[in-house]
């Protein structure tokens, strides 16, 4: 027999069980050279990256304040910011989340 786990809008359940979401800061110049230690000086415990030429990601379960402080201080180094894009969790993210509370797992 199937069990209902959660029961809520989507955007509740994203914030209660979310997991990780994505902040992508692309960068006018497309040069990371000088972007990314500053933002891995900052982000020390989170996922930091650059898959591509003018393009940082970061990968975070909570920490905002972080992300900001890290946008901040590129910005305050006159390096242009093009866009910012923040990703929530996925509903399948969330979905494997509550059933992996549900059995036990951390």
């Amino acid at each position: 027999k199937g069990k209902i786990l959660g029961h809520d809008r989507s955007r509740t359940l994203r914030e209660k069980f979310g997991g990780t979401k994505t902040v992508e800061i692309e960068l006018k110049n497309l040069d990371t050279h000088d972007a990314l230690p500053l933002v891995r000086s900052i982000l020390i415990d989170l996922n930091v990256e650059s898959p591509e030429p003018g393009l940082i990601k970061i990968s975070s379960l909570e920490d905002t304040n972080a992300v900001l402080k890290a946008i901040g201080l590129i910005s305050s180094r006159g390096i242009e910011i093009e866009n910012i894009r923040i990703t929530p969790p996925s509903l399948e993210d969330v979905f494997l989340e509550i059933v992996r509370k549900s059995e036990g797992q951390p």
